[in-house]
């Protein structure tokens, strides 16, 4: 009982707000040059308004994307809100906007999810608690001193569980053993920039067991003063080496950026103070003992606070780990895959072909899922099975639009998981448009 008291009242002692304020601001950046991007690729003119399906999420099927000019003014006002982030004015309002519109907009289609952008919400979402405007921000009110040592406290612990966990989920005999996928991703950087000499097991076990050994202690290593300056060069090769590694092989976008960012939490606030002061001169009172003692009691008192707090972490703890509840591999069957920062831990090789049956005929006619699906959505599909229940629903619609009597859809949907050999994921006779996608209990087991 003693050590909960002793750590609830360490989350109320009062620390400089000046960490917490460079994280908003460069955090801020990234979600600017994120945001610019979108709307430079034209994100959602072809991903949204071109695609004929739509594959929704489970509690989220309500969800329907805004007409044209909303879903503009929707990207706008994200880029807005970006800027009134970094300046710190309208803080609190601004990034509840931006948490909610990202949010929604990756929300409208599960084939988009990945860990960046789910990791991005969960930032966005603590700093609508914080007063991370405290610092840095172009004038305002807000200006303090001294925050709660939990403003801080969450967006580091926020940082350590997704590095962590990824690390615990490395830990596994395709990553250390088979060096898979790593392996396969080297061979894909040096046959696309014709790097060939990462092809040797030098670099497939610099890469597997070195990048479990960082994300398993990178946190903690940040975390720990006479570490840390260490811990920012490794953090800063690493991501950097990442995104050399992805940036034209894969999804790595603007995520190691945003991971170096994140990086400013974890600094001494004090030498950020007066470090890098200059940003925007504080002309504030400093606060008295006996004011700052009065704030401090107060936020005691408000044991609320930090029961929030224990069960916003005991979850972020818990759901990543659901898959143990399942069946066979979390990463064959797709099942508790999402939101648990299962990140580049898999690769999968597939033939898959669909086929429309007619009732009362034998005959199958070939469908190329490639004319209605997008890139994303096609790549996702190969790795996500309950994207199948959902495609062969399309196809079904479909076949009845152009007059098929009762036509169902079955597939030969061979996978090669992490370099094993190819085989069914399931039945060839199953009728697919059928199927839950909530369910995956008619997917064959691994072998």
């Amino acid at each position: 009982m003693n050590t909960i008291t002793s750590f609830r009242d360490k989350l109320f002692m009062p620390v400089s707000s000046a960490s917490l304020g460079l994280f908003r601001i460069l955090v801020g950046f990234i979600l600017f040059f994120q945001t610019s991007s979108l709307i430079s690729s034209n994100f959602v003119q072809e991903h949204i308004f071109e695609s004929k399906i739509r594959f929704p999420f489970e509690y989220f099927e309500f969800l329907e994307p805004l007409p044209k000019d909303g879903m503009r003014w929707l990207l706008l006002l994200m880029l807005g809100a970006t800027v009134f982030m970094i300046l710190g004015r309208f803080f609190k309002i601004a990034t509840f906007l931006y948490t909610v519109s990202f949010t929604y907009l990756w929300l409208l289609d599960k084939s988009y999810f990945n860990n960046h952008y789910y990791f991005i919400t969960l930032l966005g979402f603590l700093l609508i608690f914080t007063q991370a405007d405290s610092w840095g921000a172009l004038k305002g009110k807000n200006r303090r001193e001294t925050i709660p040592y939990w403003h801080v406290y969450i967006l580091k612990l926020q940082l350590l569980l997704v590095l962590f966990i990824s690390g615990i989920n490395k830990i596994n005999y395709h990553w250390l053993i088979d060096f898979q996928p790593m392996k396969h991703i080297l061979e894909t950087k040096a046959a696309v920039d014709g790097y060939d000499w990462l092809l040797n097991d030098f670099f497939y076990i610099f890469f597997t067991w070195g990048g479990m050994l960082l994300d398993l202690l990178i946190g903690f290593l940040l975390w720990n003063k006479r570490t840390r300056k260490f811990a920012i060069t490794a953090f800063i090769l690493f991501n950097l080496i990442n995104y050399w590694l992805f940036h034209d092989i894969g999804e790595i976008g603007f995520f190691p950026f945003l991971l170096l960012a994140c990086v400013s939490i974890f600094l001494d606030p004090l030498q950020v103070k007066a470090k890098l002061n200059w940003i925007v001169p504080q002309k504030v009172k400093p606060i008295t003992k006996i004011s700052e003692t009065r704030v401090v009691e107060k936020i005691k008192k408000s044991n609320i606070v930090f029961g929030l707090i224990v069960v916003y972490f005991s979850i972020q703890i818990l759901v990543p780990f659901r898959h143990l509840l399942y069946d066979d591999h979390v990463d064959w069957t797709g099942e508790g895959q999402r939101f648990s920062w299962r990140m580049k831990i898999m690769y999968k090789e597939v033939d898959m072909h669909f086929y429309l049956i007619e009732e009362g005929k034998s005959e199958k006619l070939e469908v190329n899922v490639g004319h209605f699906l997008n890139d994303k959505q096609y790549t996702n599909l190969m790795y996500y099975p309950d994207l199948v229940p959902l495609v062969g629903a399309y196809i079904s619609d479909e076949g009845r639009r152009r007059k098929l009597s009762n036509p169902d859809v079955v597939s030969t949907f061979y996978v090669g998981f992490n370099g094993r050999p190819s085989q069914l994921l399931f039945d060839s006779t199953l009728r697919i448009n059928r199927l839950s996608p909530e369910k995956s209990n008619w997917i064959f087991s691994l072998q």
